[in-house]
């Protein structure tokens, strides 16, 4: 499974948008758009350049550590994309939309539009010799 490209944008209100092309066989293109105002949303193409997702765009909602579709809305682009066939697996990931939302996640936290998880602090344990028994007891 490729990665997505990346294509960066001429336009000033335009980060770019990374460019799902797993669906070229079906006939589209999957677009997820990042603005510089913080607003992502995905676009369906036919291949050759037509917008077919009326009546706009998917908006995804920025939550702090991570971008989500609204409700229905990964339901309403695999019925676009994908109507008469299962999405295609990833290595690596449960589901295509897992690989989806950690390809647009990265994206994003790499854009500054959400903040990167917190790591959790990696516990230390320290031991001295009077932690053991001593040896023949």
């Amino acid at each position: 499974m490729p990665k997505p490209s990346w294509e960066a944008s001429n336009n000033n209100a335009f980060y770019g948008y990374l460019k799902f092309l797993d669906f070229q066989n079906n006939g589209y293109d999957l677009h997820v758009t990042f603005q510089k105002n913080k607003r992502v949303h995905v676009s369906i193409y036919v291949l050759g350049g037509a917008k077919i997702f009326p009546p706009g765009n998917i908006w995804m909602v920025i939550e702090t550590y991570g971008l989500k579709l609204p409700l229905g809305g990964g339901q309403t682009i695999k019925n676009k994309v994908s109507p008469s066939s299962p999405l295609p697996s990833v290595p690596g990931y449960s589901s295509y939309p897992e690989f989806f939302m950690a390809e647009n996640n990265a994206k994003a936290v790499e854009l500054g539009i959400i903040a990167p998880k917190p790591q959790p602090k990696p516990t230390t344990v320290s031991f001295t010799i009077s932690d053991f028994p001593p040896l023949g007891s």
